[in-house]
């Protein structure tokens, strides 16, 4: 009697998980989809990554935006959420530039955000770097706007090599681009 309820029990329970599990891969692969469409028609700007402006900021990384700020279906969990940054598609290994002069607030693993990195840049503003491959700055440590201070890769909740970048108030994301735009900085907009 046992195995005949736990043979029952595989029988309704493994069919309901493989739809599930078929339900979440055709999220993640539509999420990825509309990205790679996005990024095909919006091209990378003619600004090099680290080149800046007047402003003292500037460009963190190569490469187009992959997925913008915004509500969006996680490609790693399928599940409806606020993208706090900007994704940059930045190959394996590109550098990544401090986008303005500030501290270095925080280096090293975050979860999701894998290898990642804080800059403060005073008055409340931070910018923040995530999926790093390597990291090259320590907390403590002043940067300057375009210096290096790490390797593009895919720590963390990702799903390719690029640049998760975020621009904070008071610990709150904010849109990076039309933040950056303010500063002379295109994403290829």
């Amino acid at each position: 009697a046992q195995r005949a309820s736990l043979v029952s029990n595989s029988a309704t329970t493994e069919p309901s998980y493989n739809v599930g599990v078929a339900v979440a891969a055709a999220a993640a692969a539509a999420a990825a989809k509309a990205a790679a469409e996005w990024a095909a028609a919006h091209p990378a700007p003619s600004e090099p990554a680290g080149g800046g402006s007047s402003s003292g900021w500037v460009r963190p990384a190569g490469g187009p935006i992959s997925s913008g700020y915004g509500y969006r279906i996680n490609p790693v969990t399928g599940v409806w959420a606020l993208h706090a940054g900007t994704d940059l598609a930045a190959g394996c290994n590109s550098p990544i530039y401090a986008a303005s002069s500030g501290t270095v607030s925080f280096a090293g693993w975050n979860g999701g955000y894998g290898n990642f990195i804080q800059i403060d840049h005073g008055d409340g503003w931070a910018t923040a770097y995530g999926h790093n491959t390597r990291l090259l700055v320590q907390v403590g440590q002043k940067v300057d706007a375009g210096e290096p201070i790490a390797y593009a890769g895919t720590t963390g909740n990702s799903t390719g090599c690029h640049l998760h970048f975020e621009v904070r108030k008071n610990g709150s994301a904010q849109n990076p681009r039309p933040f950056m735009a303010g500063n002379d900085i295109s994403f290829g907009d």
